[in-house]
């Protein structure tokens, strides 16, 4: 459909000038509107005699007394409804095009023939929800539709009819009437009358539900929905979302009048005015845009003016937005338009070569011995549709299944580099697998031009005694008969792709390896991610039951792991973060393309060129600006049959698991598995939605960037210029000579969409192996999201020396010859990772020795009082990390601040942290190394808390309810220690660990509970708090307050509050202790900064051997780190003999200390180091009392 401002400039210019409107006005009273004129202009509307001719047909069968089929049927339906099952069954036979591998493939195509109702996840009224059948169940479409009957099928197909009949005509009429204009006072009158005009019912029996609305919406209520009316032609899909939200708005303001006068929901409303507004309601007939006017004599040329002005306004916005360049509606007009002209062509050249179809069905019923046609009378043979698609089912053979070594066996050889997959299993790439001949009927003509073409082109190929298939099989596979593509072209021509055309002319399975030598002329094969796609669902289909039963409750549980609104917010800010950065590696990686295949000039060229950077971008804008209308152009491309395999990947992986783990194969216990999955699935929207969000982002902006660089062509110009076909069909038209083919771009947008989601598979093979044992052997208790550590790990590793790899290999090539050549996609992935790593750890550095950045490199400053953990927003824990440990290496203390287990848990601890890995390991440490718990107690210990862990974790999604509570202050923001003391009996320490992670992430303690609990004492701050809830709730944000300057000096030395904390076991002991030693820190702290003067000093005075040996930082570390632990310890000491009771001297000491004013401590020190020539000891009670002497000797002499 085009659309231009020439009808629009038309209708402006009939528009009366100033001084003819005032002259309009001045004959208002004399003159009403000329009726006549009206009607002539709405008879001169042509009629179709094609919708007449239908309307008649279907009047007549209306009044008959005869029953039509589908009414019989509907009788017999109504006394014995048909089940699902059935429904599903006779659907999947009838019309096997609509689906694949038993699930309902082709949603708009089954709705338009009416075989499905999608199903609401809300009720109406006093319904119930209804689940709809499991074959039509996606991520998309998550409940799903339900059958029809035939009966209900055979109306929706006549409504559809009727519908589009009247779309029809309101296009004709908009284009051909003209209307005047009126004034306010005018028009309400005018709608007054036209309201009271309308039927009462409509046509169809139905209550006019139309009328009713606008009686009580008047004239306001007209303008929208004649606004609306109008533009439905152009915005269906929005017309009844806006239609509800008018409604709602209506019920809201005259509550009475709706509920008495509509008595229904503004959705149902909204959805019965869908169905009935453009289906034959007297009101089309009674609005001027919309209809005839003559029959109110009241109207007059003012009226035609205004609504001619509104019409044009409404217009101008449909061109603009037709124009848009995200236009899916445009893209699918200019697709059918192409494949339409496509047809004809086809139908044109079969019509003129009738023995060449008469030969082709006749070969195929003698090899295949199905008949698949009629003859008529004059022996012509024709397809028979119900005929051949029938024999296609019947003759259909997946051949990846008839050979000895199975699919799985062959593709897992392939990924692991030992073994060539298998011919049958390559073979196709887009959507079909290889089967015995079959010749599919909507693709007949489209056969027949191309054999015709082929015979004209090669007439000596076809001058022998063999069959037209054969002769066709011969010129597929002889490369000096015809290129591949040559014969490509030809077959996009009639829209035959080379699958299409390979299911007729294959003979069998035997001759798929000569086929082969034609794909790779023409580079189209099955891409990899979908093999490996195939290879997992061969290997679940293939389980025992029981591991598959494990695996459906496993994934229950990792579900509602990631179910929180906080878990969706803080994926999608990782996907912000790394969003950015993938575009600083697209414009290197087209830079090195560049570089690879043009040379050093275009790759520098590259660097700077604007419409790299541009695209190199894309995928943000697509991913956040404009969503909406990236979904509806990432659908337009995927949802068809080639690329229903990458549709899976992106959006439907986790139902197919679920379909391969047996959900749908009836039983109770499916039933309770298939409940919970979708109960998660449910509670997943958030998630999915984020990710769908930037998969779809990614994607397109890949596909776009990939397109523009090896095609040289704009990727959404095609698309609107309707070329989607021959894209897929590899046409030279759009994919220059050489180039790979469009699936295989296809596929690597897909990858990059999973990786930046870590939903893809491991790139190494040990990983992507251990990484499914893992999952299919329910280890996921311990590691409950496998995939996503190694992806992580695989990118950290690229981030931080992806380069080395390429790099050692064109080392290497300089020796050996056979490892050298072209940079591939993944040594330019490699390589652009590494640089980008590089860049963004050096802006960590900055920030790691800004003077903003907190001691801990795991938090970020917010502002004075507060601090956020920056843990859950992956990467950008990881390359902080790497930005201080270059300052600690700076500083020459990498060692002081390297842990293992840091390390660890900072690269591949989200799993251990998420799951009940860390409890195992920890509790097997405990039982060997139990000092102050009795064997029994450390036994019951470590085998109630992994079992704790995992049963807390099925609660996981109710933690949001908890932090709800504190966003609206129900429960309080200070950390309470929620912690029993331990007991020696077995039974009740094993029940208290058992419900302690169930206590501490507040399920089974209330409000009231919290608040009573004491707080729990932290080493580094006196207490720490949760600020701001809300933004954990629904940013996944974890802000608290900051540590004290004491706990922030001690982390800059690499202290933890595990290091220097308490050790005890006990929590009451624990917190007494922490407390102590917490008062203990400030005078400890300000002893090891006097004595770091000290040691500065010492180091500039040190000879050149030990500053060969220490750096300065290092050197003060090794002094300073040694005395805070020795003062530590005294008191650990001493507070081990206040515990039992020996002495507390040094508690009161400490105590008496800190009562005194801070600046009376500080004279206090000072004047020790005078009289004893020595700095005090923090750790000795006699010190203490000597410092607190003085300190009220100094406060006693200033009071007077």
């Amino acid at each position: 459909m085009n659309l231009n401002d020439n009808t629009i400039a038309q209708q402006l210019q009939s528009i009366p000038s100033d001084q003819e409107q005032t002259s309009i006005i001045e004959e208002e009273d004399t003159q009403g509107i000329d009726n006549n004129t009206l009607t002539n202009q709405l008879s001169e509307i042509e009629p179709d005699n094609s919708e007449e001719k239908n309307t008649n047909t279907i009047s007549a069968v209306g009044t008959s007394d005869v029953l039509e089929e589908h009414e019989v049927k509907a009788q017999t339906e109504n006394k014995v409804p048909p089940s699902q099952d059935t429904l599903y069954n006779q659907y999947s036979k009838k019309y096997p095009e609509l689906f694949e591998n038993g699930k309902l493939v082709d949603i708009e195509t089954a709705k338009e023939k009416g075989i499905i109702t999608e199903v609401s996840a809300v009720p109406l009224g006093d319904e119930e929800v209804v689940s709809g059948h499991i074959s039509t169940k996606s991520d998309a479409t998550p409940f799903g539709f339900t059958y029809n009957t035939e009966s209900q099928s055979v109306e929706v197909q006549k409504f559809n009819a009727n519908q589009e009949k009247d779309f029809r005509r309101l296009e004709k009429l908009d284009e051909d009437f003209e209307v005047p204009e009126m004034t306010a006072k005018e028009e309400d009158k005018f709608i007054t009358e036209m309201v009271g005009a309308m039927p009462d019912v409509n046509p169809d029996g139905s209550t006019n539900l139309m009328k009713k609305f606008l009686g009580i919406t008047g004239s306001t209520g007209f303008k929208v929905l004649n606004a609306l009316g109008y533009g439905v032609s152009y915005i269906g899909a929005a017309y009844q979302d806006i239609i509800e939200k008018v409604a709602k708005e209506t019920q809201e303001a005259f509550p009475d009048a709706y509920n008495s006068i509509i008595n229904k929901s503004p959705k149902e409303f909204a959805s019965m005015m869908g169905r009935d507004t453009m289906a034959g309601l007297e009101f089309s007939e009674t609005v001027p845009v919309l209809g005839a006017v003559t029959r109110f004599p009241a109207a007059n040329a003012k009226i035609a003016r205004k609504l001619s002005q509104e019409l044009a306004k409404k217009k101008k916005q449909a061109v603009k937005d037709w124009n848009r360049r995200l236009n899916v509606s445009k893209m699918k007009g200019a697709t059918a338009q192409q494949l339409q002209e496509k047809k004809d062509e086809a139908t044109k050249v079969a019509n003129q070569n009738k023995d060449i179809a008469n030969q082709l069905i006749k070969e195929f019923e003698d090899k295949t011995g199905k008949t698949i046609s009629k003859t008529s009378t004059t022996g012509q043979k024709t397809i028979d549709y119900d005929l051949a698609r029938k024999a296609g089912i019947e003759t259909s053979q997946d051949l990846t299944q008839s050979k000895g070594a199975s699919l799985a066996d062959t593709v897992l050889e392939e990924v692991t580099g030992s073994a060539k997959i298998s011919d049958e299993a390559v073979l196709f790439g887009q959507g079909d697998t290889l089967m015995q001949p079959i010749l599919k009927p909507d693709k007949f003509d489209g056969i027949v031009a191309v054999a015709s073409d082929l015979k004209k082109a090669n007439p000596q190929a076809f001058n022998n005694n063999k069959t037209i298939i054969d002769n066709l099989f011969d010129l597929t596979v002889n490369k000096q008969l015809i290129a591949g593509d040559k014969l490509i072209d030809m077959l996009n021509k009639y829209d035959i792709s080379f699958e299409d055309y390979v299911l007729t002319v294959v003979g069998s399975g035997s001759t798929a390896g000569q086929v082969l030598n034609k794909l790779s002329q023409i580079k189209r094969a099955r891409p990899l991610n979908e093999m490996v796609a195939m290879q997992q669902a061969a290997t679940l289909k293939n389980q025992d039951v029981i591991r598959n039963t494990i695996m459906r409750i496993e994934n229950i549980r990792r579900g509602g792991l990631v179910s929180q609104i906080a878990t969706a917010a803080r994926n999608l800010t990782s996907a912000g973060i790394r969003a950015p950065m993938e575009g600083l590696g697209n414009v290197m990686d087209t830079a090195l393309y560049n570089l690879s295949n043009e040379g050093a000039l275009s790759g520098a060229k590259s660097l700077l060129s604007k419409n790299n950077w541009k695209d190199s971008f894309r995928h943000m804008r697509y991913m956040f600006d404009n969503p909406k209308e990236t979904k509806e152009v990432v659908d337009f491309i995927l949802d068809r049959p080639e690329l229903s395999g990458q549709m899976d990947l992106l959006f439907n992986n986790i139902n197919e698991i679920m379909i391969a783990t047996g959900r749908g194969k009836g039983g109770v216990l499916d039933k309770i598995l298939t409940e919970g999955e979708d109960a998660v699935m449910a509670l997943n929207i958030p998630n999915r939605w984020q990710e769908f969000l930037v998969r779809r982002g990614a994607f397109l902006g890949e596909l776009e960037r990939l397109v523009k660089r090896e095609y040289k062509i704009d990727l959404i110009d095609a698309l609107n210029n309707g070329k989607i076909r021959d894209l897929l069909n590899d046409a030279s038209s759009v994919r220059p000579a050489g180039a790979r083919s469009f699936t295989e771009i296809v596929s690597d947008a897909t990858n990059r969409a999973l990786d930046l989601t870590y939903a893809k598979q491991p790139d190494i093979p040990v990983f992507r192996s251990i990484s499914s044992f893992i999952v299919r052997n329910g280890l996921t208790v311990v590691l409950p999201f496998p995939r996503f550590m190694f992806n992580s790990m695989e990118l950290m590793g690229q981030y931080m020396g992806g380069a080395s790899i390429p790099l050692a290999r064109k080392l290497m090539g300089t020796v050996k010859p056979s490892l050298r050549g072209k940079l591939t996609a993944k040594d330019r992935q490699r390589i652009s990772r590494n640089l980008v790593g590089i860049a963004v750890a050096g802006a960590a550095y900055s920030y790691r020795t800004s003077e903003d950045a907190p001691a801990d490199y795991k938090e970020m400053k917010v502002d004075d009082d507060t601090v956020a953990n920056i843990t859950p927003q992956f990467p950008m824990r990881q390359f902080l990390y790497l930005g201080e440990a270059v300052n600690q290496i700076r500083k020459g203390t990498f060692f002081d601040f390297f842990d293992s287990r840091e390390f660890v848990e900072t690269f591949a601890g989200t799993n251990f942290r998420t799951g009940v890995g860390q409890s195992i390991f920890q509790d097997i440490a405990d039982i060997v190394s139990s000092a102050d718990l009795t064997d029994k107690e450390a036994g019951a210990k470590a085998l109630a808390r992994p079992i704790g862990e995992y049963l807390a974790s099925w609660f996981v999604p109710f933690a949001q309810l908890i932090e709800a509570q504190r966003v609206v202050g129900d429960r309080g923001l200070t950390y309470k220690d929620l912690r029993d003391d331990p007991n020696l009996d077995f039974q009740e320490t094993f029940l208290k660990e058992l419900g302690k992670p169930f206590k501490s992430r507040g399920f089974t303690v209330t409000p009231e509970e919290e608040e009573a609990a004491p707080k729990k004492e932290f080493l580094f701050t006196e207490e720490r708090k949760r600020v701001s809830p809300i933004s954990r709730v629904f940013l996944g944000l974890n802000l608290s307050t900051k540590d004290s300057v004491e706990g922030e000096y001690l982390k800059r030395l690499g202290f933890t509050e595990y290091d220097l904390g308490s050790r005890s076991k006990v929590p009451t002991v624990k917190r007494f202790e922490n407390k102590i030693l917490r008062e203990a820190l400030p005078e400890i702290v300000r002893a090891a900064k006097l004595r770091e003067k000290t040691v500065r000093n010492n180091y500039i005075k040190a000879n050149k051997a030990t500053k060969e040996e220490f750096s300065e930082q290092s050197y003060v570390n090794s002094d300073i780190k040694a005395l805070v632990k020795k003062y530590l310890n005294n008191i650990r000491e001493d507070l081990s003999n206040v515990k039992t009771g020996t002495s507390s001297k040094y508690v009161k000491a400490l105590v008496e200390f800190r009562k005194l004013p801070k600046d009376f401590r500080r004279r206090a020190m000072t004047k020790y180091f005078q009289l004893e020539g020595k700095e005090p000891n923090a750790s000795e009670a006699d010190d203490l009392f000597r410092l607190t002497k003085i300190g009220k000797t100094f406060q006693k002499a200033f009071s007077k």
